[in-house]
């Protein structure tokens, strides 16, 4: 093999790592982390002493983001926090399965978060082992997503009183990528182990949809069931494309400074490739995503929100649920000033 095929195929082979390293050096980190990142000069410059704290906290909000990827953050379930305040906990992450979630439990509990009170799953992965792949990824944090997590996670919910949504009771299946395009139907059967027919056949008799089917009205379903509830757990397989989009649309229902676009976009290098990222929403959506970043997704997700009149609808309903701030975090900062 001639040097120049071997340089040709190293710089192949660590491409990803090639582009990870030029984001860095890119504006995301030129004028993000210089100026938005909060500081004590730059915060307080914000910050009015004749003014109530609720103002100050708004002004500042607008300013300074606590992403999901940041907040209570567990990377190794790619758990994260998008709202918390006194009428949400709103939390994201990756398949779960038993040592999964035992391992989430202890990281809510430590950093004083509920337990979620309704799950939804919104792939169609995890209802059986996939046994040769499972077991050599057994090391990996591939392993997980290959075993039959859904059971798990519904025989845990079932003991803890937890509401289970997924794609055999439910009609939350969504693609991975436009969640708004309608696919074929997939054959529910091949996904099923023996133990999970068992497990939910009663569930499977009293069918009166088509699991595995992605219709438009999934994505809002997924929607209100997470705006309905108050302490909620919502997931994909990977925790990447599924629960991104999700967590974007739940990002622009928010609005104000989630959706202002920047004075100019900061680029960054997904897989080598170059992406201009415009907002908050869209900042966040990359902080999850940085190496399997799709494009298509936010603008999917954005077109909708701009043409779907479900959309006024569920910002008209919720928007300043999610916006109110917590209680105790004004406390806070009221003995901090």
């Amino acid at each position: 093999m001639t040097p120049c095929l071997r340089v040709l195929l190293l710089v192949v082979y660590f491409w990803p790592a090639i582009g990870l390293a030029l984001s860095k050096q890119s504006q995301f980190n030129n004028w993000y982390y210089k100026n938005i990142i909060p500081n004590p000069k730059f915060r307080d410059s914000f910050f009015k002493s004749d003014d109530p704290v609720e103002k100050n906290i708004e002004r500042i909000q607008k300013y300074f983001h606590r992403y999901s990827s940041m907040e209570f953050a567990l990377p190794s379930l790619r758990f994260g926090v998008l709202i918390n305040n006194a009428n949400y906990h709103i939390y994201r992450s990756k398949a779960l399965g038993k040592s999964g979630f035992d391992a989430l439990q202890d990281h809510l509990i430590r950093n004083d978060l509920p337990l979620p009170q309704v799950v939804i799953f919104t792939n169609k992965d995890g209802y059986k082992k996939r046994p040769f792949v499972h077991q050599i990824n057994r090391f990996t944090h591939a392993y997980n997503n290959l075993s039959d997590f859904v059971l798990q996670e519904a025989l845990l919910y079932r003991d803890l009183g937890i509401q289970f949504f997924h794609p055999l009771n439910a009609e939350v299946f969504l693609p991975g990528h436009d969640p708004f395009l309608i696919q074929d139907e997939l054959s529910w059967e091949s996904q099923l182990s023996d133990a999970s027919l068992f497990f939910f056949v009663d569930l499977l008799e009293r069918l009166k949809f088509k699991p595995f089917y992605s219709k438009t009205d999934n994505f809002f379903n997924v929607l209100n069931l997470i705006l309905e509830n108050k302490s909620v757990l919502f997931h994909c397989t990977g925790g990447i494309h599924r629960t991104g989009m999700i967590s974007m649309a739940l990002r622009l229902i928010q609005g104000g400074s989630w959706i202002w676009e920047f004075p100019f976009p900061i680029v960054v290098f997904p897989g080598g490739k170059r992406v201009e990222l415009y907002n908050h929403a869209q900042v966040e959506y990359y902080l999850h995503n940085s190496h399997r970043y799709r494009p298509e997704n936010i603008l999917a997700v954005q077109k909708a929100f701009i043409e779907d009149p479900r959309f006024p609808q569920l910002v008209a309903k919720y928007r300043d649920k999610l916006n109110s701030l917590k209680v105790e975090s004004l406390a806070k900062m009221e003995h901090k000033h």
